[in-house]
């Protein structure tokens, strides 16, 4: 028998370097290879008939790997296994694992005798190579073909938990942000018996969630709304509304890594009142917060910009269209640094939807984006990788509400166009995403004539897809608001609140490779829940977070999606 084992012995004993390819069809051996070759192979069948009488045979080639051969999507957790065993009654076996992510993998346990293998916890996304060669008592071998499979990560929602203790008064209005290293920022504005105050915690990826902090220390009055944005640094800045007196004025705070929060200062001086600001911050550090703003007879949209190293600038007037108010801003900054700020906009008969360009450190014309005749309100907008932007928001038709976009592509807008078709009920409260890919989705709420639902339509190489339901619970009368993040591998989450008859649960589901998973429950607590908002960070990982009821007064409370 010319086996491939014998060979092995063969260099073992001869030291003399050969081809495995060569040995297992018997080509181009030397011929003293070969000699000594049949020379070990007849002195193990002479072992075996001198012991017992009969003729050894080779171990069984291993087979029926798991996971299988090719085998995609595996845990980073993966354990292998296979058959083995002998043809020979009394023979024992034993077997060398080789295992790596090389084509030719290194040996990673010699001599054992089971036919399973933990290699550990496994890299993520990255392809394995394994083989097994099987030995018997008598000295013949076999080895097995090299498999392979392919990593993925396994990920799932955790138990949510409450990430704030302070039960003196209600905690509202929670906002996330995440950064490419999957540390994350929670605000919510909480009331402490006399004020509201704007309290953050850091979620630290591998450490979890940090002390809540207080990051304003104004008492004049109530801190209402903040928002919260990540630089590429891990630095954030948070803004809020504040009551001071007769008026609300427009905070701001930042969180440099490796410092902490800083000291929160006034980012607009005007005498009248403020409402409601948002915040984006660039890849080159620099932020943007727009707000909407009193001037004594109508509401406008503000501006003003950070400049890392430098501080805030001076607040600007970005719209002058004073036939009516404006309110509800949304903003937005691309790769390029250039960013767009969207709003509804009173013409005297209904609400339309504006927006303004901010480029090269100039805010340019506003301008409308849409013609309908019916009022439009709640614009929200996204900024793709390549700087192109869609922008979603509800639309009066004169019977219904309807979800309507526009796209800005190369420079112009594209028009607006209806998203949505369902004519049962109105169609409210859209949100936004885009992936690195340029695709996008957008989420909302809509009446069937019963319960609300949430509905979703993808954005897919310049075209909608079409609506879809994403939710199928009908047990309560509502699910509504929903939000949705989209992360580096262009997979989605959105959650929202849904009613189950007796109270409002926060559930979410996964838009995986183009589709739409099964909607899913993410807490258990048995206050009603509500105002989720959820994260992706660069390591796809998520974190959701949203106010919940406790004895008597509501709490924040996060979740995780993740690997760990």
């Amino acid at each position: 028998m010319k086996r491939i084992t014998t060979i092995l012995i063969t260099l073992m004993l001869i030291g003399i370097p050969f081809s495995v390819c060569h040995a297992e069809f018997g080509i181009g051996l030397p011929s003293i290879i070969k000699q000594r070759v049949e020379d070990l192979d007849k002195k193990v069948e002479d072992k075996k008939e001198e012991e017992q009488g009969v003729e050894n045979h080779s171990p069984n080639v291993p087979s029926n790997p798991a996971p299988t051969d090719g085998a995609k999507g595996c845990p980073v957790t993966q354990d292998i296994s296979w058959n083995g065993g002998d043809p020979d009654v009394g023979d024992s076996v034993v077997y060398d694992v080789y295992f790596g992510d090389s084509i030719s993998p290194s040996l990673v346990s010699a001599d054992q005798t089971g036919t399973t293998y933990d290699p550990g916890t496994l890299n993520n996304n990255t392809v394995y190579y394994w083989k097994i060669v099987a030995k018997d008592n008598y000295g013949a071998s076999v080895i097995g073909e090299v498999w392979s499979f392919e990593t993925v990560i396994i990920r799932s929602w955790k138990t949510a938990e409450l990430i704030e203790e302070d039960n003196t008064g209600h905690a509202v209005y929670p906002q996330i942000a995440i950064g490419q290293d999957g540390n994350a920022v929670a605000v919510w504005s909480q009331n402490d018996g006399t004020n509201n105050n704007i309290y953050a915690n850091r979620y630290v990826s591998g450490s979890g969630w940090q002390t809540v902090e207080l990051i304003e220390t104004d008492n004049t009055g109530a801190a209402a709304y903040p928002q919260i944005a990540i630089g590429p640094d891990g630095s954030a800045i948070a803004v809020w509304h504040q009551q001071e007196g007769t008026r609300r004025n427009i905070w701001a705070n930042r969180y440099v890594s490796g410092s902490g929060w800083q000291t929160a200062e006034l980012i607009e001086t005007n005498d009248e009142t403020t409402y409601a600001p948002q915040i984006a911050i660039g890849p080159d550090g620099n932020a943007l917060a727009v707000w909407r703003q009193y001037d004594g007879s109508r509401y406008n949209i503000w501006a003003n910009r950070y400049v890392s190293g430098s501080g805030w600038g001076t607040a600007e007037l970005i719209e002058t269209d004073d036939t009516g108010g404006a309110g509800n801003p949304q903003v937005a900054i691309g790769p390029n640094g250039n960013a767009l700020a969207v709003w509804g906009q009173y013409d005297g008969s209904r609400d339309n939807i504006w927006a303004n360009r901010y480029v090269s450190g100039v805010w340019q014309t506003a301008e409308q984006i849409e013609l309908d005749a019916g009022s439009a309100s709640d614009p929200q907008v996204a900024i793709g990788q390549d700087n192109n932007a869609i922008v979603v928001w509800g639309q009066d038709d004169g019977t219904r509400f309807s979800i309507y976009a526009n796209s800005y592509v190369s420079g112009s807008w594209q028009g607006a166009e209806l998203i949505e078709t369902d004519n049962a009920g109105d169609a409210i409260s859209p949100q936004i995403a885009i992936g690195q890919d340029g695709n996008a989705l957008a989420v909302w709420h809509q009446y069937d004539g019963t319960r609300e639902n949430i509905w979703a339509n993808s954005y897919v190489s310049g075209s909608w897809r079409g609506a879809e339901l994403i939710e199928t619970d009908n047990t309560g009368f509502y699910a509504i608001y929903p939000q949705v993040a989209i992360g580096p591998d262009n997979n989605a989450i959105a959650v929202w609140g849904q009613d189950d008859g007796t109270r409002e649960n926060i559930w979410a589901n996964r838009y995986v490779s183009g589709v739409w998973k099964t909607a899913e429950l993410i807490e258990t607590d048995d206050g009603s829940a509500t105002a989720p908002q959820v994260v992706i960070g660069g390591d796809n990982n998520a974190i959701a977070v949203w106010g919940q009821f406790g004895v008597s007064t509501l709490n924040i409370w996060a979740n995780r999606y993740d690997d760990q």
